[in-house]
């Protein structure tokens, strides 16, 4: 795995809790990462507004037209992984799971 897409995953998946805590009345975001094996798991939770539109099992932002999600389930699969969205307890969740070997063993 590339640090570049690493970067970007999360780069985007704080940037959507961001802006999803700004809408919310108590502004708060949790971010965790484990890896076990090549396995790496990123799940990051925040408040929100209640709200949120979902098309084709991506949320999409309300006012203007966003990729970070698409970006997100993109990166996952070029890894051999996948990326869920959904809501549980007042919270936003992102999860995306990623094979750190997925790059090398394609390359043989």
């Amino acid at each position: 795995m590339t640090l570049t897409d690493l970067v970007s995953v999360l780069a985007n998946m704080l940037e959507n809790a961001f802006k999803g805590c700004l809408t919310a009345e108590e502004h708060r975001t949790e971010i965790r990462a484990q890896k076990k094996g090549s396995i790496l798991l990123l799940d990051c939770r925040n408040t929100y507004d209640g709200q949120v539109l979902f098309r084709d099992g991506l949320p999409r932002a309300k006012d203007h037209e966003g990729i970070g999600a698409e970006s997100i389930r993109s990166t996952a699969a070029k890894y051999d992984g996948s990326a869920d969205f959904f809501d549980k307890d007042g919270m936003f969740i992102c999860r995306v799971l990623l094979n750190a070997r997925a790059d090398e063993t394609k390359k043989t």
